[in-house]
């Protein structure tokens, strides 16, 4: 069964992944001001890793990662090559499980709901959502995508037109009846 999702629904998960890893995870705090040197070098260094990884996938495209490490490190240190990128990707998972489940505790009003339980309804949501297939996870990543940026711009509306909902009012009236570059009529 080939599994097909749209390009934009792939660009929706994308963004949504980055949306909620920036939200959970604060890089670089520690490095103050200059926190922008270790997140250009960390992409340096990723972007590096994407291509190396996009490469030796052109190159065994039936193979795991995990086998071709075997082949062309060895048994033993392709092995494990191989589990330490299992034992990463399973931390990572986990981490942001329990930074996510924490941060739902801080912002929801289940600041009395064990963080045990919080952790379980996100895994059994995500556990449904992949048991009903990528499409479905790619249909519900553009649906949610939409939501974040309506939020998003109505935040900004807010932030931008403070003082009261008339001038919020006025400029749409402005932008879309008075605005001459705008070719409606």
């Amino acid at each position: 069964m080939k599994v097909k999702i749209s390009p934009l629904q792939f660009f929706s998960l994308l963004v949504l992944f980055q949306f909620g890893t920036t939200l959970v995870v604060n890089m670089g705090l520690q490095a103050g001001k200059d926190s922008w040197i270790g997140l250009l070098i960390g992409m340096v260094i990723g972007t590096m890793m994407y291509s190396l990884n996009v490469y030796l996938y052109s190159m065994f495209p039936d193979h795991l990662p995990t086998v071709y490490y075997r082949i062309l490190l060895g048994k033993y240190l392709g092995g494990l090559v191989g589990v330490s990128y299992c034992v990463f990707y399973l931390y990572t998972g986990s981490r942001d499980i329990v930074d996510g489940g924490l941060l739902v505790m801080a912002s929801a009003a289940l600041k009395e709901t064990p963080l045990l339980i919080v952790n379980l309804i996100m895994v059994m949501t995500v556990a449904f959502v992949l048991h009903q297939g990528l499409e479905v996870l790619g249909r519900t990543a553009l649906i949610f995508l939409a939501i974040v940026l309506l939020i998003s711009v109505f935040s900004a509306l807010v932030i931008v037109f403070h003082r009261s909902w008339k001038s919020i009012a006025c400029f749409l009236f402005w932008v879309t009846a008075y605005n001459p570059s705008l070719n409606l009529y």
